[in-house]
C-alpha cells in the first residue's frame, strides 16, 4: 500500500470514527441525560484532535500525491524510450533519432532523481520507495548500455559531439576531479579522429569553469591552437604530487555519517573507492596502507555502525581494508530484518501479511526497534516520528485499532496519576524541581496543574563555552526572565575545569523551598551566529531542571522559516539543560524581530544567539503529554516513618540500559583466560582515543607535588615506595621508556591513609578523572558498566540469618585482572624512586581503582569464574555469585561440616583464575567441631569484628541484647521493654525507632 493509499484510509477512518460517536450519542446517552454534559465536553476536545489530525493528513496527501504523479511521467518517458529500442529496425537503425532520444534520457533521469528526493524527505519511511528507485536505477542503465551498443560502432563522431556538449563532462580546476576529466576527455574528444581540431578547441572551452578557462581564455580559436591548448592543461594540472596530495587530503576529510543511514554510508563508500582508485592510478602503495586507512574510515563512521564493526573484529588479527569495504557493502545494502531478504523489513511480503499484534510480536522477539523496525536501538532512543493514525511511539504497520487513543477519557478528575516533574518555568525566584512519587499521600499541596491539550516550549539555545585552556565546547542553555542568578550544572563545572569558587548563598523558589549552594565559577560564552561574547557568574548546582522539551517531536509540523537561525536547532529534542541565563543578561540578549508561526503555534524571537523558539504547542503536533507542578509538600513525620519500611523492601532489579547492555556483550566478546589463568580484558570504550589531549605534563606536575609531601614524611615516604615497589614485585607495572603519546593517557597518582587498617595504611590511588588539555578524561571516553551484584542490604540481612557465618575478602581482586595489551597505554603513569632520578613512564598491567570500567571488569570476571564452575561447585558457585560485595564475602549455613566444605571450594574456584583470598586461620586458631568453640570469642569480638579478613564465627556470638530506647549492647537480653512514666511524643518515637532500626539491621 503506497504513503497515499495509507494516509487516504486514515482520513476515512477518522471520518468513520466521527460518525459512530454520534450514532453513540443518539441511541445511548440522550435516554440517560446524567452522562450526557460528560461526554459532550469530551467529544468536543476529541473531535478537535481528530478534525486538526485530518486537516495536516489531507495536506500530506496533496503533497506526496502531486510528487508520485510527477515521478510516474518520468516512469512513462523512460518506458517509452524502452518501447522506441524495441521497435527499432535491427538492420537499419534510425542512429540520429536514437542520438537525440538519448540525450533526453539524461533530462529524464535527472528529474527523476529530484522528484524521488523530494519524496524521501517528505516520506517520514523512505524505505517504503526504495524498490521503485532501485526499480528506475536497473531500467535506466540497462536501457542506455543498449542505446550506446548500437551507436558506438557507427557513430562515433556523433558520440562524441553529444558527450563533449552535455553538461556532465566539466572541469572546475580541482586537482581531486583531474584524473576523471582527463580520462573522459582523452577517450571521447581527444582521441577521436572524427572530430576536428577546431571541434575539439571548442568542446575543451565548454568543458572548462573557473580559473581553468583562464589558462585557455588568450588562445585564438584554432586548429593550430588545440594542441597547445590541451598541453597547457596538462603542464598546470599534471602535477603527480599535487594530485598524490590533493587525494590523500581528501581521504582524511571524508564526511562523517552523522546517524545510521545507509544514504550517508554509501556517500562515504563511494568517496573512499574514488580516492583510492585514483591513489593506484597515480602508482601510490595504496594496498599497504590499510591500517591507516581503517582508523579514518572507523573514526567517521556512526557509533551504532562502529560498535558493530568492532563486535565483528574482536580477535586478535588485524582486518584489512578489503574486509571494512565488504563490512560497508553489507550494510548498504537492504537487510530484512525479518525473513533476512535483500529489501526492507516495510517491503517484506511475510511481514505484511502478519496481523499487527503478530508484527509487533516479531519484532520484539527481533530486538528491534518497534517505532523504525530497524534493529540497533531502542524505541527510545529512536529519532523516527511516531504512529501516523495514534500519534504513540510505535510504527505505523504495528498500531492496533483497538488501543487506547486518549487516557484522558478513562479518568475523572479525582484519578490524575501523582507522577508529576517539576516545572521549568520559574516565578521571581530559579524554581527548584520537586517530585512526588506516591499517589496516596494525603499531604499534596499542587500549586499548578497545566492542560493535558497544550504543552509549553521554554526558550533554548546552544552556545560556546570555553574551558579553563581556552578550548571551546557546546553548552544547551535555558533563558530565563525570571531568575536573578545565573546557574550551571557540576558536570559542566567540572568538564571546563574553571576555578570553583566557595560561597554560601540560599536560592529559594516557589513556594519558598530553599537549596543552600556552595560554589559558583566565571565561564565566558559566545555566540554561534555572532561576535557577541561576554562572561557570567554562575552558581553551580547538581541538576538546573529536567530534560527539555519534556518528550521529543517532531518539528516539520512547525512549518519554521527555512532561513533562520535557530539558535537550538534541536529544540523540539529532549535533552539535558547544562545552563540557565537569566534576568541579569536574558534582556540584553533580545533583538528587534518576531515570527508568529500560526494559531496554536510558538513564536520566533530573535536574540543575539540566534532564534528562539517559545510559546503553546497543541497535543495534536506531540506525542504525548506530560503533567506537571511547580511544587508538592509532605509531611516530614510521614516521610520519616515511610523510610522504615521501605529500608528493607527488596530493590526492583531494572533491565540494563542499551549502554549496559553493550558493555556486557564487549566483555563476552573480548574476554579471554591468559596462560597464567588469569582474566584479560579490554576497557569498554564509549570514543576513539584520539579525543584526548595532552596529559603528560598535568601528570608530572602531580607526581612533583607527591614528591614534595613525601620528603617532609620519612614514614609516608617509606610506605609510598614500598607500595610501588610491590607492583614491580609482583609483574603489575612494566617500565616503557620514550614511546608515541598519541591517543595515550598519563594518570596522576597520591595516597589515600587508612589508620585503622590491618591490612594497608597506606594506598596509592589513581586519578584516571584528570582532565587533558582538551578537557577529556580517561574516565570521559568509558563506559562504567552495570551493577551486576546484589545490594549490601539483602547480603547482610541473609548473612544475619546463618547459624555458622564465612566472611572475608579477596587479595588485590583488581589487580588479578590483567588489561588488554592494546589498551594499557591507556594507564601509563610516572614514577622514579628518587627526586635526583630521571622521570621513568611505566604501563600499568592490571585493572586498577579510578578507572571507570575497573569494578565491573573485576566483578564481572569474578561472576564469570562461577559460570564457568557451576556445574562441578554449584553451591559455592551460587555463594560467589550472590554474597560477594566487590571482593567481600558475607555467606553462611546452617551446617559447620557443609560451611567448611564451602570454604575450601570457593578457595579451589578462585584459585584456578590464579585469584587469592585470606582466610579464618590466619587470625583464628583451628576450629574444633563438636565441642563448645572458642568460649572466649566474645570478649575479642570487636578486634575479630576489626579484621578484614575471612572468619568463622557462630551464630550466639553475633547475638547482641539491645535497649530499645538507649540502643544499648551491653544490658542482658531481658525483651523489648521501656522504663516506666517516661512519656515519649510523636518525635521523641520516630527517632527512637529509627535508632533501633539501624542497631537491628547493622
Amino acid at each position: 500500500m503506497t504513503m497515499g493509499m495509507r494516509a487516504r484510509k486514515r482520513t476515512v477512518d477518522l471520518e468513520e470514527d466521527s460518525k459512530g460517536r454520534g450514532l453513540y450519542i443518539n441511541l445511548v446517552l440522550q435516554p440517560n441525560p446524567d452522562h450526557f454534559l460528560w461526554v459532550m465536553q469530551y467529544l468536543a476536545v476529541h473531535l478537535n484532535f481528530n478534525f486538526s489530525k485530518k486537516s495536516v493528513i489531507m495536506t500530506e496527501i496533496n503533497n506526496l500525491e502531486k510528487l508520485i504523479r510527477k515521478r510516474a511521467v518520468a516512469k512513462g518517458n523512460l518506458t517509452r524510450f524502452k518501447n522506441f529500442l524495441d521497435n527499432l529496425d535491427a538492420n537499419n537503425p534510425d542512429l540520429l533519432e536514437l542520438e537525440v532520444r538519448l540525450k533526453k534520457l539524461d533530462l529524464c533521469w535527472q528529474a527523476f532523481c529530484d522528484i524521488q528526493l523530494e519524496i524521501d524527505i517528505l516520506d517520514d519511511n523512505p524505505n517504503d520507495h526504495e524498490q521503485e528507485r532501485q526499480t528506475f536505477e536497473n531500467d535506466y542503465f540497462k536501457y542506455e548500455a543498449m542505446a550506446r551498443r548500437l551507436l558506438n560502432p557507427q557513430v562515433g563522431s556523433i558520440v562524441g559531439e553529444s558527450r563533449a556538449n552535455s553538461n556532465s563532462l566539466f572541469f572546475d580546476g580541482s586537482y581531486e576531479n583531474w584524473l576523471y576529466f582527463k580520462d573522459t576527455f582523452n577517450s571521447i574528444v581527444h582521441a577521436n579522429k572524427a572530430i576536428s581540431d577546431v571541434q575539439k578547441f571548442h568542446y575543451l572551452r565548454s568543458c572548462l569553469k573557473g580559473e581553468a578557462t583562464d589558462l585557455i581564455k588568450s588562445l585564438e580559436v584554432s586548429s593550430a591552437n588545440y594542441n597547445a591548448a590541451w598541453q597547457l592543461i596538462n603542464d598546470r594540472y599534471e602535477n603527480k604530487n599535487l594530485l598524490v596530495n590533493n587525494h590523500v587530503k581528501a581521504l582524511f576529510n571524508l564526511p562523517a555519517v552523522s546517524k545510521e543511514s545507509h544514504v550517508f554510508l554509501r556517500s562515504l563508500l563511494d568517496k573512499l573507492n574514488n580516492h583510492l582508485r585514483a591513489l593506484r592510478v597515480l602508482e601510490q602503495p595504496v594496498d599497504q596502507w590499510d591500517v591507516l586507512i581503517i582508523y579514518m574510515v572507523t573514526n567517521k563512521l556512526d557509533n551504532i555502525t562502529r560498535r558493530e564493526w568492532e563486535t565483528k573484529n574482536t580477535d586478535r588479527k588485524i582486518p584489512a581494508l578489503q574486509d571494512l569495504i565488504s563490512f560497508l557493502t553489507r550494510e548498504i545494502r537492504p537487510h530484512c530484518n525479518y525473513c533476512s531478504g535483500q529489501h526492507f523489513i516495510n517491503n517484506c511480503e511475510q511481514f505484511l501479511n502478519l496481523p499487527p499484534d503478530k508484527r509487533y510480536s516479531a519484532i520484539k522477539t527481533k530486538n528491534s526497534c518497534t517505532n523504525c523496525l530497524k534493529f540497533g536501538h531502542s524505541n527510545k532512543n529512536c529519532s523516527s516520528s511516531a504512529c501516523k493514525k495514534c500519534g504513540k511511539r510505535h510504527h505505523t504497520l504495528l498500531h492496533l485499532n483497538n488501543r487506547v487513543s486518549d487516557s484522558y477519557s478513562s479518568q475523572s478528575v479525582n484519578q490524575v496519576p501523582i507522577n508529576l516533574q517539576g516545572t521549568q518555568k520559574t516565578e521571581n525566584k530559579i524554581n527548584m524541581q520537586h517530585n512526588a512519587n506516591d499517589s496516596n499521600n494525603h499531604n499534596q499541596v499542587l500549586s499548578h496543574f497545566s492542560n493535558t491539550n497544550s504543552h509549553v516550549l521554554l526558550c533554548t539555545a546552544v552556545i560556546n563555552v570555553f574551558d579553563k585552556y581556552g578550548v571551546m565546547h557546546n553548552c544547551r542553555a535555558l533563558l530565563d526572565s525570571a531568575s536573578e542568578s545565573h546557574f550551571c550544572t557540576a558536570e559542566l563545572a567540572d568538564k571546563l575545569g574553571m576555578v570553583k569558587i566557595p560561597i554560601n548563598i540560599s536560592v529559594s523558589g516557589i513556594n519558598k523551598c530553599t537549596s543552600h549552594l556552595s560554589h559558583s565559577t566565571n565561564i565566558n560564552i559566545q555566540s554561534k551566529f555572532n561576535n557577541f561574547k561576554t562572561s557570567v557568574t554562575c552558581l553551580i548546582v547538581p541538576q538546573i531542571t529536567g530534560n527539555l522539551p519534556a518528550i521529543s517531536f517532531d518539528s516539520n509540523c512547525l512549518n519554521l522559516p527555512p532561513d533562520v537561525n535557530l539558535a537550538d536547532p534541536a529544540f523540539n529534542e529532549s535533552s539535558k539543560i547544562d545552563m540557565l541565563l537569566g534576568a541579569q543578561l536574558f534582556w540584553r540578549l533580545i533583538r528587534m524581530g518576531q515570527i508568529s508561526l500560526g494559531k496554536h503555534n510558538p513564536i520566533l524571537q530573535n536574540t543575539a544567539l540566534g532564534w528562539v523558539i517559545s510559546e503553546e504547542i497543541v497535543k495534536s503536533k506531540i506525542n504525548r503529554i506530560s503533567t506537571n507542578c511547580n511544587f508538592v509538600s509532605t509531611n516530614d513525620i510521614d516521610n520519616n516513618l515511610r523510610k522504615f519500611w521501605e529500608l528493607e523492601e527488596k530493590a526492583t532489579t531494572l533491565p540494563l540500559s542499551q549502554e549496559e547492555q553493550w558493555v556486557e556483550d564487549y566483555f563476552k566478546a573480548t574476554t579471554y583466560r591468559g596462560s597464567d589463568g588469569k582474566f584479560v580484558v579490554r576497557l569498554p570504550l564509549k570514543q576513539l582515543t584520539d579525543v584526548l589531549g595532552e596529559s603528560k605534563q598535568i601528570a608530572l606536575k602531580r607526581l612533583y607535588s607527591i614528591e614534595n609531601k613525601l620528603n617532609k614524611n620519612d614514614e609516608l615516604s617509606k610506605q609510598y615506595h614500598h607500595f610501588m615497589k610491590e607492583y614491580v614485585s609482583l609483574n603489575h607495572i612494566q617500565k616503557i621508556g620514550d614511546k608515541n603519546d598519541v591517543g595515550c593517557y598519563y594518570i596522576p597518582h597520591h595516597f589515600v591513609k587508612k589508620e585503622n587498617s590491618l591490612i594497608t595504611q597506606l594506598r596509592v590511588v589513581f586519578d584516571a578523572s584528570c582532565k587533558t588539555t582538551t578537557g577529556i578524561s580517561a574516565n570521559d571516553i568509558m563506559m562504567v558498566g552495570a551493577k551486576i551484584q546484589q545490594d549490601l542490604f539483602s547480603i547482610v540481612t541473609r548473612f544475619r540469618s546463618y547459624k555458622w557465618v564465612l566472611t572475608g575478602d579477596i587479595s588485590k581482586m583488581y589487580r588479578q585482572v590483567w588489561v588488554h595489551p592494546d589498551h594499557r597505554k591507556l594507564q601509563r603513569i610516572l614514577w622514579r624512586e628518587h627526586p635526583a632520578d630521571p622521570v621513568e613512564t611505566y604501563e600499568l598491567k592490571p585493572v586498577i581503582y579510578g578507572i571507570a570500567s575497573a569494578p565491573f571488569s573485576a566483578v564481572r570476571c569474578l561472576n564469570e569464574i562461577a559460570y564457568q564452575h557451576m556445574d562441578k561447585y554449584p553451591k559455592a558457585c551460587h555463594k560467589i555469585l550472590n554474597d560477594f560485595y566487590v571482593d567481600d564475602i558475607l555467606t553462611g549455613i546452617n551446617d559447620i561440616n557443609i560451611l567448611l566444605n564451602l570454604y575450601h571450594d570457593i578457595c579451589n574456584i578462585l584459585n584456578y583464575a590464579d585469584i587469592w583470598t585470606r582466610w579464618a586461620n590466619e587470625y583464628v586458631s583451628e576450629l574444633q567441631v563438636g565441642s563448645k568453640w572458642m568460649p572466649n570469642l566474645n570478649n575479642n569480638l570487636p578486634q575479630l569484628l576489626k579484621v578484614d579478613s575471612l572468619v568463622i564465627i557462630g551464630r550466639e556470638i553475633t547475638s547482641f541484647n539491645v535497649d530499645p530506647w538507649t540502643c544499648s549492647t551491653t544490658a542482658p537480653r531481658t525483651g523489648l521493654s521501656r522504663q516506666s512514666g517516661d512519656v515519649k511524643n510523636c518525635n521523641q518515637c520516630v527517632q527512637t525507632t529509627s535508632e533501633q532500626i539501624v542497631c537491628v539491621a547493622f
